[in-house]
């Protein structure tokens, strides 16, 4: 559908906002939960416990995400959520692939971004909400070819009122000045 819409109104000279919210990679974490042929690609892979893997439950945790999961069970987790990603990453692919045939990419500014990381097990905690590293630090990818150049980095934490400053920095362009 998003796709669609990109062919719909890029055929217009009117400036379009698209926003395409994908609930993967998230629990559950379950085979029958991605595509098999992604699955596939992940099934034996082994992924060992964070370095910093805890069998003892973090003092700060709740019931939500401090339950006692064996690595062996967060290793068939993780299977699932790298076979989530790829399938993720080949579906932006097909929305960069259709940016580029209908000829405004150099226009368009792409932005990919999460809301959050998973804990899988470090710090003796599952899933997510706390501020240690595995569950704070996400990617923010931008693409913005007629002014951000490949390879830009910005180090800046950013929040969702600091998106828009953001990218306008990255652009060179001046920030405006709060009202």
């Amino acid at each position: 559908m998003a796709i669609d819409y990109i062919n719909k109104a890029s055929k217009s000279d009117s400036p379009f906002a698209l926003i395409l919210s994908v609930g993967t990679p998230h629990d559950p974490w379950s085979e029958n939960n991605v595509p098999p042929k992604y699955f596939e690609m992940f099934k034996d892979v082994k992924f060992p416990p964070a370095k910093n893997y805890s069998e003892k439950l973090d003092p700060h945790g709740d019931g939500w995400s401090n339950y006692k999961k064996t690595p062996e069970q967060i290793e068939q987790w993780m299977r699932v959520y790298y076979a989530m990603t790829a399938n993720l990453d080949d579906n932006v692919g097909r929305l960069l692939a259709a940016v580029e045939k209908a000829g405004i990419a150099d226009n368009t500014i792409f932005v990919f971004t999460s809301d959050h990381g998973e804990m899988f097990g470090a710090q003796g905690r599952m899933k997510k909400n706390i501020f240690y590293e595995e569950a704070a630090r996400i990617p923010f990818l931008v693409r913005w070819p007629k002014r951000i150049k490949p390879g830009t980095m910005c180090d800046a934490p950013l929040g969702t009122v600091h998106i828009m400053p953001t990218l306008l920095g990255m652009a060179g362009l001046k920030v405006p000045a709060k009202a």
